[in-house]
């Protein structure tokens, strides 16, 4: 599906924006969107806002997509106002869902302008704690994987542990040694979770001018990725022909 809004709308037009960014320094150091709030997303938010983060970066929260805001507790959203982002419908883009108070759902649609104007994603995935005693254990791939090949932005992920490797073995690029992507083969929650938001902060204190460089050197991680996209979509396709066959 991401594939297809990546051709459909944003093909060629984020690569040619990509390379003639390169003359262009970018304002911030990372971009961070969430839609369903969940535990670690809110700590997330909060360790972005006690260790003054979110000047690096900038931070939305969709907290109305999936009208869980009272189920989760109004008070958690106080860090952010209480504010939800909506879409005007009459502006919103073709694949936007309404929802059951008018806004409108986030799963297709990209902030271009947030995108181009950081260097890397902080991306949450939907779940994150593991259970050893899960019987059928499976690592669970949410859409913000997908945006941010098509933005051709570096990431780390809040996730579930090995999701990294997973990516490895679908044909994708990850960014060690730029990213100390050492978090992903840790099981422990909380454990992982301070390695990376160890590896946030470390990001946040760079300099502009020396995270320019930083991502520039991933230039052609970036566009392995975002080509990697389309051909894994098609093998998909080719996957589930293939078992409809069968």
């Amino acid at each position: 599906q991401l594939d297809s809004i990546k051709q459909r709308y944003y093909h060629p037009y984020m690569l040619d924006i990509f390379k003639k960014g390169r003359n262009f320094s970018r304002p911030k150091h990372f971009y961070c969107v969430s839609s369903t709030p969940r535990d670690h997303r809110l700590d997330l938010i909060n360790f972005l806002t006690d260790n003054d983060l979110l000047k690096c970066g900038n931070a939305t929260f969709f907290s109305n997509a999936h009208d869980d805001v009272e189920k989760h507790g109004r008070g958690k959203f106080e860090v952010l106002g209480s504010k939800d982002l909506k879409f005007d419908p009459p502006n919103s883009w073709p694949w936007t869902q309404p929802n059951f108070n008018s806004s409108y759902l986030p799963t297709y649609a990209i902030n271009v302008v947030q995108c181009f104007n950081s260097y890397f994603h902080i991306l949450s995935g939907s779940i994150f704690e593991i259970n050893e005693n899960y019987k059928f254990p499976y690592i669970f791939f949410n859409e913000k994987i997908w945006k941010s090949m098509i933005t051709l932005q570096p990431f780390i992920i809040m996730s579930q542990p090995n999701i990294l490797r997973m990516l490895k073995e679908f044909g994708f690029k990850t960014f060690h040694p730029y990213i100390d992507e050492s978090y992903d083969s840790v099981l422990d929650n909380d454990e992982r979770k301070n390695l990376i938001y160890d590896e946030i902060k470390r990001l946040c204190s760079m300099s502009i001018d020396d995270m320019d460089k930083w991502f520039w050197d991933m230039e052609d991680i970036l566009v392995h990725n975002y080509n990697r996209l389309t051909e894994y979509g098609y093998e998909h396709y080719d996957e589930f022909i293939e078992l409809l066959k069968k």
